[in-house]
């Protein structure tokens, strides 16, 4: 599995607004929103980012289509002649899944709040009536997971690589958007750096001097480190 993770900015993420719900009276929300079934957390569907990154490949023979393959040939740094058609086959129809995305643990905030959004009906005499909406909120992050394979030709030589398959995909994210109204703004990203897992270590020796390390009681194994050894560590950091 490869992953990388986005972090939401303003005004945030909408997502699922095609679900309506029944209620008629005036503060009842409008539309919709995914919520995962198991966990009930927001989510972004594993079908819906795969349509969303298909739109970024071309389809058809105009010019549009013809500058989104020159778009994504530039995004793996290939200018050589790829197959883009054959790429796209590979991705969307091959061996690479797309599981649905969901917020990580880290964010030690409140995730959703309420949007409104006005519609602008057409008439000089028009009363535009605001819609209520669920939004994810700025700074929220979420990790985007694949299954993915390599891109190779028929002798075996690999064309494009999984690794760069996955920062194709987030690149693409990052241009684009994902879920709805991202033409004014919402569904964007901006780069977040995955956090370090804590050093543990299976022996309960330290990897620099060797002497015995404790037991770390988030995760029931040993640090890496001696005490002194990883204090002298983060200080070389500037931690």
């Amino acid at each position: 599995m490869k992953s990388f993770q986005l972090t939401t900015i303003y005004p945030g993420l909408l997502m699922g607004t095609g679900y309506t719900h029944e209620l008629k009276h005036d503060d009842a929300i409008k539309c919709g929103f995914s919520f995962d079934y198991v966990s009930g957390l927001p989510y972004i569907q594993g079908s819906s980012l795969k349509g969303t990154l298909r739109d970024f490949f071309p389809e058809g023979d105009s010019e549009k289509e013809k500058n989104k393959a020159v778009y994504i040939k530039e995004l793996l740094g290939k200018r050589e002649a790829i197959d883009i058609e054959a790429l796209k086959k590979n991705i969307f129809e091959g061996g690479d899944t797309f599981l649905d995305v969901f917020p990580v643990p880290e964010n030690k905030r409140e995730i959703l709040s309420s949007e409104y959004i006005t519609p602008h009906n057409k008439g000089k005499f028009a009363s535009p009536i605001p819609i209520n909406l669920i939004k994810v909120k700025p700074n929220i992050t979420f990790r985007f997971c694949f299954l993915l394979t390599d891109f190779i030709n028929g002798t075996g030589e690999i064309l494009v690589s999984g690794e760069e398959k996955l920062a194709l995909f987030q690149q693409l994210i990052l241009d684009g958007g994902i879920g709805a109204k991202t033409n004014v703004g919402f569904g964007k990203f901006r780069e977040s750096p995955v956090p370090e897992e804590k050093s543990v270590s299976s022996s309960g020796t330290c990897r620099i001097c060797g002497k015995p390390t404790a037991i770390n009681k988030n995760t029931g194994k040993y640090f890496s480190y001696c005490r002194e050894c990883g204090q002298n560590k983060k200080k070389k950091h500037g931690e």
